[in-house]
């Protein structure tokens, strides 16, 4: 994640997705953790730049999938301050939220130091998460499997072993993966459940729900057996109403 892609396209699905699954308001509301992998801004070559999906013209395509989250973007947009940080101080994720909101840079540290900076950042992320019932991860590109070797690449991508803990103290998790273009989507997302089920040695593999609007992305969703039946029924609700536009039912797997 980069301050600079604060309140694009891909942000309004993937807030949206995040307020269905917390159920804010609703008597059993699950409470949010927020690990947003976040890297210096780089130079944008696009990324970042999609927000024509707030232009008036585009306004009775969005809005009406969460009209609140639509306002609350497009002011954060319009204040010419788009950050993280500004998804806390506005509020746009249910009250109560936990943000993690420490840079995961190595900032010209020796090779030999950078994976133990990358421990102490992600024990650091493990703290401040601890009360949340369900975990969001943040990465610009998603899951990888291949061991880190402190390459500076892999500061935008989410390890595989890094979802162990939360899920080991009974947490459900969110992972933002970026899909590729090497197979089609579909493929790749029934190949990362597999690998997300054997690797963590889950009993079922995970939902997982793709936004097609953009460059595309998926959300892999790994319940909790405590939260298991509730989040399936809040995917339910979420794709039938206005977000099914944005994230097709069709596609969605495991629900």
């Amino acid at each position: 994640m980069q301050d600079g892609y604060t309140g694009d396209i891909g942000d309004f699905g993937k807030y949206g997705l995040l307020r269905a699954l917390a159920g804010a308001g609703d008597d059993s509301a699950l409470r949010l953790g927020v690990v947003w992998y976040l890297t210096p801004d780089q130079p944008q070559l696009g990324d970042g730049g999609f927000l024509d999906y707030l232009l008036p013209e585009a306004e009775d395509e969005y809005r009406p999938c969460d009209p609140e989250l639509f306002a609350s973007l497009r002011a954060l947009v319009m204040s010419g301050a788009r950050s993280v940080a500004g998804v806390r101080i506005r509020e746009i994720l249910p009250p109560g939220t936990i943000y993690y909101e420490s840079l995961l840079a190595y900032a010209g540290a020796a090779r030999g130091r950078r994976l133990a900076m990358r421990e102490q950042w992600l024990d650091q992320a493990l703290i401040a998460t601890a009360p949340a019932d369900i975990v969001f991860l943040d990465p610009d590109n998603g899951l990888r499997t291949r061991p880190l070797e402190g390459k500076p690449e892999e500061l935008k991508s989410v390890h595989l072993d890094e979802l162990r803990p939360y899920l080991a103290r009974g947490q459900s998790c969110v992972v933002y993966h970026h899909l590729g273009r090497t197979r089609t989507h579909d493929v790749e997302m029934s190949d990362w459940r597999e690998t997300l089920q054997e690797g963590l040695g889950l009993d079922t593999p995970p939902f997982a729900l793709r936004f097609a609007r953009r460059s595309p992305r998926v959300f892999f969703v790994i319940p909790a057996a405590a939260h298991r039946t509730e989040l399936a029924a809040r995917l339910g609700r979420f794709l039938d109403g206005p977000w099914g536009r944005l994230f097709p039912p069709n596609e969605a797997l495991g629900l």
